[in-house]
């Protein structure tokens, strides 16, 4: 997958909504929804209009899919950690 139209933060890769939701495989509205209360870390960017570009770096992103593996794995759920061990792959 394309890095973001080239957009880096402090020499980080930043995904867009829909391609960070497009390599964890869940819905657009699903990725907000963890962006608004703070599960997921996002970049705002002032466009100067009335709402913010949001941005994900791929470390934020990474690091999302691995608290999601350990907690599979912490609750016994091996299906669950094999998901999020194939989504992480996917992110490189």
């Amino acid at each position: 997958m394309k890095p973001a139209d080239g957009v880096s933060y402090t020499g980080r890769q930043l995904l867009t909504v829909a391609e960070a939701a497009e390599r964890l495989s869940l819905g657009y509205s699903t990725l907000r929804r963890y962006i608004d209360d703070g599960r997921l870390p996002a970049v705002r960017i002032p466009t100067g209009e009335n709402r913010d570009t949001i941005r994900i770096t791929v470390p934020d992103l990474e690091d999302f899919v691995r608290g999601h593996r350990t907690a599979g794995v912490a609750e016994g759920d091996e299906e669950a950690a094999r998901k999020a061990r194939e989504i992480l792959s996917r992110t490189h």
